[in-house]
């Protein structure tokens, strides 16, 4: 689903979006917006018998049965892949391989493109997509 919100500051696209990916056991709800007053890349993941929020790059907070949430630093992770430029230029100067499944990679760009396109279809036709 998408939706304007703002066609005064984003007249030519669609501000809003929400897709939901359903799996044989799961569920992905992605949010996306342009006019959110500040940039998230949050992440929540729950499960049988527990969860865990991303905050940020290194922030995470869990929670398992039976305990109270608590608080988990990561390390950050190194350079170059802090930044997505930095990798992109290392990998044109061929000074960095990425692995197959490697987050900047290749196969994971590509079902990331498949997904995007698969929500662009069903907001347009407003009709759920089915991949495989």
């Amino acid at each position: 689903m998408t939706h304007q919100n703002k066609p005064n500051i984003y007249p030519k696209v669609d501000d809003e979006a929400t897709i939901v990916l359903q799996y044989a056991q799961s569920q992905c709800v992605i949010q996306a917006s342009w006019n959110w007053p500040f940039s998230r890349k949050d992440m929540e993941v729950y499960g049988a018998t527990g969860y865990a929020v991303a905050v940020n790059e290194v922030q995470v907070r869990r929670r398992l049965k039976g305990e109270t949430e608590m608080p988990l630093r990561l390390d950050a992770r190194p350079a170059p892949f802090t930044d997505p430029f930095s990798v992109l230029a290392q990998v044109v100067n061929g000074s960095l391989q990425l692995e197959k499944y490697d987050q900047y990679g290749l196969a994971v760009n590509l079902i990331v493109v498949e997904i995007l396109e698969a929500a662009k279809t069903a907001a347009r036709t407003g009709k759920s997509v089915t991949l495989r």
